[in-house]
């Protein structure tokens, strides 16, 4: 069974599989019929470490519009699968490398002319004899990458609890019994925070306080807690 790991430390998807939020056209020039996007694309700052999703050989490529990009093989006597990661900055290992699963590989970038800004390009592909399979599917082969990665992989840090183990009770007790932060919510009609998972973890397992978390320009608390904030951790890096 396929398994694969989060290519960056820290999540924000900024478009899925399968949309295209830069216009009618723009993935058609590349050879895309479907005209939409054949992979995920992911924030990050540029030089953001990044590692490969699964074992395999790495190819180091470049070109025009993907810019830096390594293709991470897993394919044995012509059947397997594939990983892209695209628009980097700099290659961490050298073309033919095995790679391990989690192991450093690159850095993030901007490269390319199909970038508009720093993030890292995301993709998965079949192999049946000795080729990339399903070519005419309108994504040339490519498939979303989603479907192999663990439940809920796409959220923030803070909705698993940045890795800590959960305490039932402390949830309980600041969702539904914690009659101040109800009124606050209240003042400004969004009581249904109390079933944003993020929210809630962010000050039960976060450490932070509830005026950070309302203010909509700071997002930092959904990536860390914020004994490491303090110390000068910053999301995407």
């Amino acid at each position: 069974m396929i398994k694969l790991v989060k290519p960056l430390k820290d999540i924000y998807i900024t478009q899925y599989f399968g949309e295209n939020k830069v216009g009618k056209g723009f993935y058609a020039k590349f050879g895309l019929s479907s005209d939409n996007h054949n992979g995920i694309d992911l924030r990050c700052r540029v030089g953001c470490l990044g590692v490969g999703t699964h074992e395999g050989i790495a190819i180091l490529k470049e070109s025009e519009s993907f810019g830096k990009y390594i293709v991470l093989n897993n394919v044995k006597n012509g059947e397997g699968y594939d990983t892209i990661y695209g628009h980097l900055s700099e290659f961490l290992v050298k073309d033919g490398d095995f790679v391990k699963q989690n192991q450093p590989m690159y850095r993030t970038g901007k490269s390319g002319t199909a970038s508009n800004g720093p993030h890292l390009h995301f993709a998965y592909r079949d192999w049946r004899g000795y080729k990339v399979a399903d070519l005419d599917n309108g994504y040339l082969g490519s498939k979303d990458p989603s479907m192999y990665m663990d439940k809920n992989w796409d959220k923030d840090n803070a909705y698993h609890r940045y890795g800590r183990k959960r305490e039932y009770l402390a949830e309980i007790k600041m969702r539904f019994h914690n009659q101040w932060l109800h009124k606050q919510l209240l003042k400004t009609d969004q009581l249904k925070k109390i079933y944003d998972n993020s929210f809630i973890n962010a000050l039960v397992y976060g450490g932070w306080g509830f005026e950070e978390l309302m203010d909509e320009a700071f997002t930092e608390w959904r990536y860390n807690k914020k004994e490491d904030y303090k110390k000068g951790t910053i999301a995407f890096t």
